[in-house]
């Protein structure tokens, strides 16, 4: 029968030190590969998605300062992911980082790039730098679908495919709240006061499951951890056990041994007394 979970309430954390630091050096591989993943994908979508918008020609009707931001936003995504696909694809450098170190990368890595999608948006950049958005023409969007669409992936991607403690990402939780909080109050929303105040709940919600989620599941992850330790402790310790029983019992025979020997040496083998002892002592191991 497994133990209950000893861990503290809120956080989850082990009350022990050197077991919390064990549970999450048993991640980093995973982690590792998770942020190789990401960024590749990240870079990946970036170049498709810039490729896409050039090649349509959805530039047309921007102005210099919106083209050179939403620009900029897609350099500096591909910079950051190249950084990370280049460091976590190498084994050597990631054999001497820090597990937690790892852990902050990847939240600031995903904080970057939901950033660069309210830079990306041409509607947000021209309400920000003060252009008007009837000179956007086809490339203005009409709603903050794509976006929402855009933080969401982000975030669902996060709590499910990067193995990262789940409190660790509630930073990018509440920015990701915050940004389109921004977005659609102060910078301004093509879509109507309700329609925002609506995608804001809605946005809330979702990103209180997956925390919730995240929380759950790391609560499994945890109690198949102190499971997995329980067991090889319990299997050390029985080994141990009988490897005392096993140490004792050959000094027992080795001193037993010994005093046949020494009666065996007093008497002559050849005598029918000391065949006699020497068939006794057989008997008596």
């Amino acid at each position: 029968m497994a133990s209950p979970l000893n861990v503290r309430r809120l956080s989850l954390r082990f009350p022990s030190t050197n077991v919390e630091e064990a549970f999450v050096r048993g991640t980093k591989g995973k982690l590792a590969y998770a942020l190789w993943v990401t960024s590749t994908w990240v870079f990946t979508a970036t170049v498709l998605g810039y490729s896409l918008s050039f090649a349509k020609s959805t530039f047309e009707g921007e102005t210099a300062k919106v083209q050179f931001l939403r620009f900029l936003s897609g350099v500096i995504n591909m910079v950051a992911s190249c950084a990370m696909m280049c460091f976590t694809g190498r084994s050597g450098c990631v054999d001497w980082i820090h597990p937690v170190a790892l852990e902050i990368s990847g939240v600031f890595l995903t904080t970057i790039v939901s950033a660069m999608v309210f830079f990306g948006n041409s509607w947000y950049v021209a309400k920000m730098v003060g252009v008007d958005t009837s000179a956007l023409g086809q490339a203005a969007p009409d709603s903050d679908s794509t976006m929402l669409l855009a933080l969401t992936g982000i975030l669902v991607f996060e709590h499910l495919f990067m193995p990262v403690r789940w409190y660790f990402l509630i930073p990018h939780e509440i920015f990701c709240l915050l940004l389109y909080l921004f977005c659609g109050v102060v910078v301004g929303s093509p879509e109507t006061g309700v329609n925002v105040l609506s995608n804001f709940s809605v946005f809330c919600i979702l990103t209180f499951l997956l925390a919730f989620g995240k929380r759950q599941l790391e609560h499994h992850e945890r109690a198949a951890f102190q499971n997995l330790v329980a067991e090889k402790s319990a299997r050390f310790e029985a080994e141990f056990q009988l490897s005392r029983m096993q140490d004792e019992a050959g000094s027992a025979n080795v001193g037993q041994q010994s005093r046949i020997d020494d009666l065996q040496s007093s008497v002559p083998e050849t005598t029918v007394t000391g065949m006699v002892f020497a068939s006794a002592s057989i008997d008596t191991l």
